[in-house]
């Protein structure tokens, strides 16, 4: 009776091994190792200068997207003077490949929390509501509402970026 026992004993750790610690490892790495999303578009390099963002002057920079995803973040390189809220929008983008119709995504960053100098640092603004995107052309918009004046490191001569100095009215090289 002991030996059958043990061996029902031996079995029941063999079955807790097999089935257990496999789920045990996997809900560790998910807690402890949480997979870092991909960037799915990005400029990383070759930022050369700095486009003023404040008031009714407004930036923006085109992306295209090739495959459906949903879009949680947006990360920008910004630096800023003076408190206030900046907002990161996503916009769908005309033929021109400029900011039309009204916001799809937003998120805020505090002037406060950015850099304060010059080339700036990578700020993330996470979108109040996830948006999902499909293949086609969108734009990131940045505008400030504050005291002094956020910075945008971008990339001189790229045709992608526009401008607005009436809120997002018109748009322009």
């Amino acid at each position: 009776m002991n030996v059958l026992k043990a061996i029902g004993i031996l079995a029941m750790g063999l079955l807790l091994t097999l089935i257990v610690f496999p789920w045990m490892d996997a809900l560790r790495d998910t807690v402890y190792h949480p997979v870092t999303p991909t960037p799915k578009q990005y400029v990383s390099t070759g930022d050369d200068t700095d486009m003023e963002v404040e008031g009714v002057n407004w930036s923006a920079q085109a992306f295209t997207v090739t495959s459906s995803y949903t879009l949680a973040v947006v990360k920008v390189k910004v630096w800023a003077t003076g408190t206030g809220t900046l907002t990161v929008a996503v916009y769908d983008a005309d033929g021109s490949g400029y900011p039309t119709g009204a916001a799809l995504a937003t998120g805020t960053l505090a002037a406060s929390s950015l850099s304060g100098s010059s080339p700036g640092a990578f700020a993330t603004a996470t979108c109040t509501t996830p948006l999902a995107v499909t293949a086609g052309v969108y734009d990131v918009v940045l505008h400030y509402a504050g005291s002094g004046v956020v910075n945008w490191r971008a990339m001189g001569g790229d045709a992608g970026y526009c401008f607005s100095t009436d809120g997002g009215s018109t748009w322009g090289d």
